[in-house]
């Protein structure tokens, strides 16, 4: 009985194709922007949230009871008086100021050419919306 020696096969490597290289630039640039959305995306998400606003809206009328437009109308904290807001009330009449959301008393003044001033007081406990309305007097004649 005769031993043959058996021939190991070598294995030929099979060649990996590499793939064009506009086609390797793409990938990495596909890559690239990809990861650069999620960041600016990542960073978006980590703006800060906007405050919770309440807002303190009504009617300025003349003792008479007609509307009154034109006039201002100013919002002062009564804890804090730097923390104010004005508006012009519009053909109606109405006003409507943001403020803070949170337990705080506010001063409403308003005025307008010809009326004495009026003050109201209003407590804003949440972020709701509060209700003052304000009549103002002619002022006397000189």
């Amino acid at each position: 009985m005769g031993f043959t020696k058996s021939r190991k096969r070598k294995k030929r490597k099979k060649r990996e194709a590499k793939p064009p290289a506009f086609l390797r630039r793409w990938t990495i640039l596909s890559v690239v922007v990809l990861l650069s959305s999620a960041l600016l995306l990542n960073a978006a998400g980590k703006k800060k949230q906007p405050e919770a606003e309440a807002i303190i809206a009504g009617t300025v009328f003349q003792s008479s009871g007609h509307l009154l437009r034109g006039a201002k109308v100013e919002v002062v904290a009564q804890d804090n008086p730097k923390l104010k807001s004005s508006a012009v009330t519009d053909a109606q009449g109405d006003f409507a100021i943001r403020v803070p959301a949170g337990q705080r008393t506010y001063a409403i003044t308003a005025s307008a050419k010809g009326f004495e001033p009026a003050q109201k007081t209003v407590e804003v406990y949440e972020s709701e919306k509060v209700r003052a309305n304000l009549m103002l007097s002619p002022a006397p004649k000189k």
